[in-house]
């Protein structure tokens, strides 16, 4: 079984339906071209239930262009990751601003692991309203 996440699943579904017209017109292909690269069809299946919920799917040409200031919390590899989900329209800005502000409360950089987890869990908030969403693990002394 391969080590990708089910955020790299997503990306690839969003270039197969890319490489469609934007459009997952056959989704069992889809599940069995991921299957047949090592991934477990659990991982696959949550993966494309994660894919369909984003309706708002469309590969957006250009997208946004991030600060050197932004990228300076994400090692290459996460860049890299982040601007497919931006450009395939898996993330929304808002998604993308709280990623931001859990890479920043990080000394390190932001490695693409940790971004795979960060990434997944954004994914997975319905109607994200940033200011609620901020979560910081163990520190009882933030006060909103």
């Amino acid at each position: 079984m391969r080590d990708d996440t089910i955020i790299d699943i997503v990306v690839m579904l969003a270039e197969i339906a890319d490489s469609s017209g934007g459009v997952l017109a056959d989704p069992r292909s889809a599940r069995k071209k991921i299957i047949k690269k090592g991934h477990s069809p659990k991982q696959v299946d949550r993966a494309l239930s994660l894919f369909r919920r984003k309706s708002n799917f469309r590969v957006k040409k250009p997208h946004r262009v991030f600060s050197e200031h932004e990228l300076s919390f994400l090692s290459p590899e996460s860049a890299k990751m982040l601007s497919s989900l931006v450009r395939y329209g898996i993330l929304s800005d808002e998604q993308v601003e709280l990623i931001f502000i859990r890479a920043s409360l990080d000394e390190e950089k932001l490695n693409l692991d940790e971004f795979r987890r960060v990434a997944e869990m954004v994914i997975d908030i319905d109607n994200l309203n940033v200011s609620e969403a901020a979560f910081v693990e163990g520190d009882e002394d933030i006060v909103n």
